[in-house]
Protein backbone atom coordinates (compact mmCIF):
# COMPACT_ATOMS: atom_id res chain seq x y z
CA UNK A 1 0.00 0.00 0.00
CA UNK A 2 1.20 3.50 -0.72
CA UNK A 3 -0.01 6.73 0.88
CA UNK A 4 -0.35 10.30 -0.36
CA UNK A 5 -1.12 12.81 2.38
CA UNK A 6 -2.85 16.14 1.82
CA UNK A 7 -4.37 16.44 5.30
CA UNK A 8 -3.59 19.28 7.66
CA UNK A 9 -3.16 17.74 11.11
CA UNK A 10 -6.01 19.76 12.68
CA UNK A 11 -8.69 18.57 10.21
CA UNK A 12 -11.30 16.16 11.61
CA UNK A 13 -11.78 13.07 9.46
CA UNK A 14 -15.45 12.12 9.13
CA UNK A 15 -15.61 9.69 6.20
CA UNK A 16 -13.59 7.03 4.42
CA UNK A 17 -14.49 6.87 0.73
CA UNK A 18 -13.61 3.71 -1.18
CA UNK A 19 -13.60 3.44 -4.97
CA UNK A 20 -15.53 0.48 -6.38
CA UNK A 21 -15.26 1.44 -10.06
CA UNK A 22 -15.32 -1.45 -12.51
CA UNK A 23 -13.95 -0.97 -16.00
CA UNK A 24 -15.36 -3.21 -18.66
CA UNK A 25 -12.07 -3.71 -20.49
CA UNK A 26 -10.02 -6.37 -18.74
CA UNK A 27 -6.79 -4.80 -20.01
CA UNK A 28 -7.46 -1.64 -17.94
CA UNK A 29 -6.88 -1.70 -14.20
CA UNK A 30 -9.74 -0.74 -11.89
CA UNK A 31 -10.38 -0.67 -8.17
CA UNK A 32 -13.12 -3.30 -8.39
CA UNK A 33 -10.84 -5.60 -10.37
CA UNK A 34 -8.34 -5.21 -7.52
CA UNK A 35 -10.91 -6.41 -4.99
CA UNK A 36 -12.32 -3.17 -3.59
CA UNK A 37 -15.88 -4.48 -3.06
CA UNK A 38 -14.49 -7.11 -0.68
CA UNK A 39 -12.28 -4.49 1.00
CA UNK A 40 -15.38 -2.36 1.65
CA UNK A 41 -17.03 -5.27 3.48
CA UNK A 42 -13.90 -5.89 5.54
CA UNK A 43 -13.57 -2.24 6.58
CA UNK A 44 -17.27 -1.91 7.35
CA UNK A 45 -17.07 -5.01 9.53
CA UNK A 46 -14.04 -3.70 11.43
CA UNK A 47 -15.57 -0.26 11.90
CA UNK A 48 -18.84 -1.73 13.16
CA UNK A 49 -17.17 -4.22 15.52
CA UNK A 50 -15.01 -1.52 17.08
CA UNK A 51 -17.73 1.17 16.98
CA UNK A 52 -15.42 3.60 15.18
CA UNK A 53 -16.91 7.04 14.70
CA UNK A 54 -16.59 7.28 10.91
CA UNK A 55 -18.84 6.88 7.87
CA UNK A 56 -17.86 4.50 5.07
CA UNK A 57 -18.95 5.51 1.58
CA UNK A 58 -18.24 4.24 -1.91
CA UNK A 59 -17.58 6.13 -5.11
CA UNK A 60 -17.04 5.15 -8.72
CA UNK A 61 -13.75 6.92 -9.40
CA UNK A 62 -11.01 9.09 -7.93
CA UNK A 63 -9.09 9.14 -11.21
CA UNK A 64 -6.26 7.03 -9.72
CA UNK A 65 -7.19 3.81 -11.55
CA UNK A 66 -3.61 2.73 -12.15
CA UNK A 67 -3.00 2.83 -8.38
CA UNK A 68 -6.17 0.99 -7.29
CA UNK A 69 -7.79 -0.09 -5.13
CA UNK A 70 -7.95 3.46 -3.79
CA UNK A 71 -9.43 4.90 -0.58
CA UNK A 72 -9.46 8.43 0.77
CA UNK A 73 -10.12 9.96 4.16
CA UNK A 74 -12.23 13.08 3.89
CA UNK A 75 -12.42 15.96 4.21
CA UNK A 76 -9.02 16.68 2.72
CA UNK A 77 -7.35 13.53 4.00
CA UNK A 78 -4.80 11.21 2.55
CA UNK A 79 -5.23 8.66 -0.19
CA UNK A 80 -4.48 4.97 0.26
CA UNK A 81 -3.28 3.43 -2.99
CA UNK A 82 -2.90 -0.23 -3.99
CA UNK A 83 -4.78 -1.39 -0.88
CA UNK A 84 -4.96 -5.14 -0.26
CA UNK A 85 -6.56 -7.38 2.37
CA UNK A 86 -3.37 -7.36 4.44
CA UNK A 87 -3.63 -3.56 4.81
CA UNK A 88 -7.15 -3.51 6.30
CA UNK A 89 -6.24 -4.15 9.96
CA UNK A 90 -3.78 -1.26 9.94
CA UNK A 91 -6.28 1.06 8.23
CA UNK A 92 -8.97 0.19 10.78
CA UNK A 93 -6.47 0.84 13.60
CA UNK A 94 -5.66 4.23 12.09
CA UNK A 95 -9.35 5.09 11.71
CA UNK A 96 -9.94 4.30 15.38
CA UNK A 97 -6.97 6.44 16.41
CA UNK A 98 -8.05 9.40 14.27
CA UNK A 99 -11.83 9.23 14.77
CA UNK A 100 -12.37 7.61 18.14
CA UNK A 101 -15.29 5.37 18.98
CA UNK A 102 -19.01 5.92 19.40
CA UNK A 103 -20.28 5.83 22.98
CA UNK A 104 -22.16 2.75 24.12
CA UNK A 105 -25.90 3.20 24.60
CA UNK A 106 -25.36 2.69 28.37
CA UNK A 107 -22.93 5.60 28.46
CA UNK A 108 -25.49 7.85 26.74
CA UNK A 109 -28.18 7.34 29.40
CA UNK A 110 -28.36 9.89 32.19
CA UNK A 111 -28.80 9.05 35.83
CA UNK A 112 -32.26 9.75 37.28
CA UNK A 113 -32.70 13.35 38.35
CA UNK A 114 -29.99 14.74 36.08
Amino acid sequence: MSLESTQPSEMLITTLVICINKRFRIDQRSCAMGGSPELVKMIESGVKARRINIKIETTVCFGHCSKGPVMRMIPGGKFYHEVCKDDIAGIVDELEELCGTKPDQDEMQFAPGS
